[in-house]
């Protein structure tokens, strides 16, 4: 029987390993995998060995190495997570954070249940102590995967901000080191680890960074949800201004038919050879004209260059685009919308002021080179353009209610890991995006 009064806090090195293992797993189970299943779980296993290894080797450094051996075990958890999920550094750090927060809630959960019984008057024999390692690691990490399930998912694993991504990790350093330095303080100044009450403070701290972190997750799952409502009411204002435009280019092409059936007559009553041809060449521009439909491979963009387009048609604005929606597919509904709505309409608004037709001219494109995603959208312009912290002044006169649309596509740009440049050159003010393109979201 174990003496209550002589009770060493610390438990085997086996148990965290597992721990953090487990921890590991429950989180990259819900996310999007870098590899097939069967990799994954070959890649995960052998991750188990290692961990119980790497933590059984740090158990044999001296106590002054206590940091580097956590920090030993946390690269290779991070390690662990970035190899089995398809996303970057700053998504696997923020993961990995919780994950490390989760297995020392379970961990320390679990021996104090594990002590706690002991002190009571059971036997403290390996056999009861796996039995309670089995049963109790079932319940806590299965209560903890329920919990998580919901709100962890391919959709909100990924784009982690970087604001996120430290809040995250600074909770997490904050409350494994207050778990952890009372057993250190106490081992390095008494030789042993003694006090119930640190088992006590340990799991409580832990269980608290557990829940401030369970809250910032459910915060991003809701932002989630709020933007894919948003998203669902931005397409059905979409598909509402989509039959705006067939209907305003139907009436369009009713006045211009009426115009033409006079220019028929014309036509029919010149004698001049040129000037027939002449005529006839205007009004095959216009018929081309009247063809306002832009299809690109992605419905949401066509829905919104259609309706640009049709615009631009009746304000006698040129406009050319050469887009490969497709490239598009990894983009959500809102920041499709947000970029390119945002960017026509300044680019619109500018050309508009042009005098004439052949100054009022717009040109969008949209590729892939080098594994970027590259949107190019140029504007004639031939004010001087100023700009501030990379973008322009706002020539509205409500400053502070204006100039937010290119902020706009500058944060949901950066959402993805790209980058926004604007300047003008030859009476051309030209705005470049730069979205660095993954191996799946190329067609």
């Amino acid at each position: 029987m174990m003496n209550p009064l002589s009770l060493d806090p610390g438990m085997p090195r086996i148990y965290t390993a597992l721990a953090e293992w487990i921890a590991c797993i429950i989180y990259v189970y819900p996310l999007k995998k870098r590899f097939s299943k069967r990799k994954s779980f070959l890649i995960l296993a052998m991750a188990g060995i290692g961990q119980i290894l790497l933590q059984e080797w740090a158990g044999t450094f001296p106590l002054t190495f206590w940091i580097p051996g956590t920090m030993m075990n946390t690269l290779f958890m991070l390690f662990v997570i970035y190899l089995c999920c398809a996303m970057n550094l700053k998504d696997a750090v923020y993961w990995c954070a919780n994950a490390l927060i989760t297995s020392e809630v379970a961990a320390s959960l679990e021996w104090q249940i594990y002590c706690f019984a002991v002190w009571n008057g059971m036997e403290n024999t390996g056999r009861n102590a796996g039995v309670f390692l089995v049963l109790l690691y079932l319940v806590l990490f299965t209560l903890i995967f329920i919990l998580i399930k919901r709100i962890v998912n391919w959709d909100t694993g990924l784009y982690v901000s970087t604001k996120e991504m430290l809040i995250a990790v600074i909770v997490t350093f904050i409350i494994y080191v207050m778990s952890n330095i009372g057993f250190v303080l106490d081992s390095a100044l008494s030789g042993n680890a003694t006090g119930r009450s640190l088992f006590y403070i340990r799991t409580l701290v832990d269980i608290c960074g557990f829940c401030i972190l369970y809250i910032q997750q459910n915060q991003r799952y809701e932002a989630h949800l709020r933007k894919e409502i948003q998203s669902v009411q931005n397409i059905f204002e979409l598909q509402y201004e989509q039959y705006r435009a067939y209907k305003e280019n139907s009436d369009y092409i009713k006045r211009k038919c009426h115009d033409l059936k006079h220019q028929i007559d014309v036509i029919r009553m010149e004698q001049d050879g040129e000037k027939r041809e002449s005529y006839l060449q205007e009004m095959e521009r216009m018929v081309k004209n009247f063809n306002a439909d832009i299809v690109t491979g992605n419905g949401v963009l066509d829905t919104i260059l259609t309706r640009k387009n049709a615009y631009c048609v009746q304000n006698n604005i040129n406009f050319t685009c050469l887009v490969d929606g497709k490239l598009l597919s990894f983009l959500e509904t809102l920041d499709i919308c947000s970029i390119f709505g945002n960017a026509l309409d300044n680019a619109i608004e500018s050309v508009k002021k042009n005098p004439g037709p052949d100054k009022r001219l717009i040109r969008l494109k949209a590729f892939n080179q080098n594994s970027f995603l590259i949107i190019s959208l140029e504007n004639y312009c031939e004010e001087k353009i100023d700009l501030r912290e990379g973008l322009p002044e706002t020539t509205k006169e409500d400053k502070r209610n204006h100039g937010y649309g290119l902020k706009s596509i500058k944060y949901t740009v950066e959402k993805y890991g790209g980058t926004m440049t604007l300047h003008a050159e030859d009476n051309w003010f030209i705005m470049r995006i730069l979205i660095p393109l993954k191996k799946e979201d190329t067609p």
